[in-house]
């Protein structure tokens, strides 16, 4: 029998700064839950996923861009080879569906830029 040792993640310690915002922002909800007694805690776990929705997500909205430039690249690449004839991957559409995966990483590029 093999023993597979379970070890639990541990988090470490919060720095100075994270207890600080984070009494801060207990202090807030209290505060908040007095004049608004009828709040639930699923509003306030929507609050807080709204008010720092924008320092997360610009990590996930650059890669994403950096992705689909990635594959933006690599369609236009397929399709001027395959305009000049010298990749044949058999099918006469080929260069079109290219050309539209193109303009869809395109499109997608300049989502992710914008938000």
């Amino acid at each position: 029998m093999t023993f597979v040792p379970i070890v639990p993640a541990h988090e470490p310690a919060p720095s100075p700064n994270t207890q600080e915002l984070a009494g801060q922002l207990s202090a807030t909800i209290r505060e908040f839950l007095r004049s608004h007694p009828g709040t639930s805690a699923a509003e306030i776990r929507h609050a807080l996923r709204l008010a720092t929705a924008g320092y997360a997500s610009s990590i996930t909205a650059r890669l994403v861009a950096v992705l689909l430039g990635l594959m933006l690249a690599g369609g236009l690449g397929l399709f001027y080879l395959a305009s000049r004839g010298n990749f044949e991957p058999g099918a006469a559409a080929f260069p079109i569906i290219l050309g539209a995966l193109a303009v869809l990483a395109l499109v997608g590029v300049l989502v992710a830029i914008k938000r």
